[in-house]
């Protein structure tokens, strides 16, 4: 009787201290996540991505902290436009991709709308590597883009172009 009544005790004791660590843990996921949004808002990508991977690592099962690391990540390569910065452009539409299938995995209802932006993202390191002239490379990024969106024609349509783009090359390589 003097067990039950101990571990009865000890329930309500421990119990509430555990609810109180959920609650601090909780107000500062939500914390990063303010201060993520807030940088985000003033195009600060890189302290709102460190914001949100501070989010994450409290929560590491919220689909949303991951979805706003990618977007941003995603934003990130939009900035990146001096070609000095083309390594460090393609290295953020890869980290995009990287967190867009991380929300594929958390979040299986949203997972439609995560591999539209994956795909985007294999298009635009295509399109950055064809304009770039840099076909073989560009080649690669938009065969990804079309095997995760199959019935995307514009990604079709992109490859023709760039097949045509290195036939083309291939001719005055080769004086034909």
């Amino acid at each position: 009787k003097n067990k039950i009544l101990l571990i009865l005790i000890s329930l309500i004791l421990i119990i509430p201290l555990i609810s109180c660590e959920g609650q601090k843990k909780k107000k500062e996921y939500q914390k990063h996540l303010s201060q993520g949004e807030k940088f985000y808002s003033e195009s600060d990508f890189e302290k709102a991505i460190a914001e949100f991977k501070l989010a994450a690592e409290i929560n590491p099962k919220s689909g949303e902290a991951y979805q706003n690391i990618a977007v941003c990540y995603s934003n990130l390569f939009l900035t990146l436009t001096d070609p000095s910065q083309k390594s460090k452009a393609v290295e953020a539409a890869n980290n995009a991709i990287t967190y867009y299938q991380k929300v594929v995995e958390l979040k299986p209802k949203d997972a439609a709308e995560a591999q539209l932006n994956i795909s985007n993202e294999y298009a635009k390191i295509g399109n950055l590597y064809m304009n770039d002239g840099q076909f073989p490379d560009a080649m690669q990024y938009l065969k990804k883009r079309v095997e995760i969106d199959p019935n995307n024609a514009e990604g079709y349509y992109t490859i023709g172009v760039l097949d045509w783009g290195l036939c083309f090359d291939n001719r005055k390589l080769y004086n034909i």
